[in-house]
């Protein structure tokens, strides 16, 4: 009964030839592969799209955190801050805390002729470190540009911390000079 339908259907309304059937498919598979290939491209720039977010939202931290370590590391040469090299007097403030130290423990000193109190360590040499230590750390700061910072700000340290030591011992000198002279007037 089925071969009879369309039989009949056959007769009625002619087959009509497909003068378009291989054009059609080869425009359906154009269509097909380029709305794919559209499909891919937007894929692509949305997941870029969102990791540009992530990617901006670092690059603002890094520069914020960059304008900071330069705010911080200007201040030295601002002749309106605090921290205004020239105004910084770390050496007299370790030679105040030394003569301090050496009036207290004067007997013991002279009667040891040694000094085992150390050096001390100034405020600017505190304050370097407070600022050298973030630094050391910080996911923000460019490899380059800290270990530029960490080598300049740690030679300062260092130096800072020689040059006291040897004003110190320096200072020591003297005093053993004077101690020396007090006992050697107190003889005669």
């Amino acid at each position: 009964m089925g071969q009879t339908i369309t039989a009949a259907i056959e007769s009625i309304v002619p087959p009509t030839a497909d003068k378009y059937g291989d054009i059609l498919k080869i425009v359906q598979i154009g269509f097909y592969t380029i709305a794919a290939f559209v499909a891919i491209l937007t894929y692509r720039a949305a997941r870029r799209g969102l990791l540009n977010t992530a990617y901006t939202e670092y690059q603002k931290r890094v520069m914020d955190r960059l304008q900071k370590l330069s705010e911080d590391l200007y201040s030295e040469f601002d002749p309106s801050s605090e921290t205004y090299w020239p105004k910084v007097r770390a050496v007299h403030e370790a030679i105040e805390d030394i003569n301090d130290v050496f009036e207290r423990n004067r007997d013991e000193i002279l009667a040891e002729r040694k000094y085992y109190y150390g050096a001390p360590v100034t405020k600017d040499v505190e304050r370097l470190r407070r600022l050298l230590d973030p630094v050391i750390s910080d996911p923000f700061i460019p490899d380059g540009i800290r270990s530029a910072v960490v080598d300049l700000m740690d030679n300062r340290v260092r130096c800072w911390g020689a040059f006291i030591l040897m004003s110190s011992r320096s200072t020591r000198t003297i005093w053993r000079r004077a101690s020396m002279s007090l006992s050697l007037s107190s003889m005669t």
